[in-house]
């Protein structure tokens, strides 16, 4: 473990292509919900972004303290309603969030820079795009630790749709994969005990 008080930038991706809906939805903006008030460090700041069609990416709530302004998560969830959207442009909307923490570093007045970065892509399908094995040098190169919590599968699923995304860990050695395998609140409560954000260790990259 570093020295660190567990201060993070936190970016929640959300897929909400058509294949998810809106009772999963509510189970998943739930699930982000409460890993942003409840897990995290109140010194962290958080992210909030939804995908589907390259149309329907939305950032529908830009970085914000949880010390200061933690209500605004959960009124950010709350108001955002669900869209019947269509296909997962997933390579899109990973590069736009990592651009977003790249950009965010360069011009915060926050001490950004002194936090740890960490993006949660939660997904329940394949991707439209082409995500693995394109996105293989940035993976390995950002600073960033990206955390892909694959619903509705699991490791030895034979549709194998998470082989499509999980280069997206490679830096971590595909250790930052997890499975939820239907979209059941107790299977989201299960995963939060494992990841246990707010003891997230530090790791810098060159």
């Amino acid at each position: 473990m570093c020295d660190t008080d567990d201060a993070l930038n936190i970016a929640f991706l959300m897929d909400e292509s058509g294949s998810v809906d809106e009772d999963e939805w509510d189970i998943i903006t739930s699930f982000v919900d409460r890993i942003a008030t409840f897990d995290v460090s109140g010194s962290s700041y958080v992210s909030l972004t939804e995908y589907a069609s390259k149309v329907g990416y939305d950032n529908f709530l830009n970085w914000t303290s949880i010390a200061d302004d933690s209500a605004a998560v959960t009124q950010a969830l709350s108001r955002n309603n669900y869209n019947a959207a269509g296909l997962t442009y997933t390579w899109d909307a990973v590069n736009r969030v990592l651009d977003d923490f790249w950009n965010y570093r360069k011009n915060c007045t926050d001490g950004c820079e002194t936090r740890h970065d960490v993006l949660f892509l939660l997904t329940d399908g394949a991707p439209t795009d082409e995500v693995c094995p394109d996105m293989i040098p940035r993976a390995n190169s950002t600073t960033v630790d990206i955390i892909i919590i694959g619903i509705g599968t699991t490791a030895d699923a034979q549709d194998g749709w998470m082989d499509d995304i999980s280069c997206l860990d490679i830096a971590d050695d595909y250790n930052d994969i997890y499975y939820v395998t239907d979209f059941d609140a107790d299977d989201f409560n299960a995963i939060e005990g494992i990841i246990q954000i707010g003891r997230a260790s530090c790791r810098e990259r060159v």
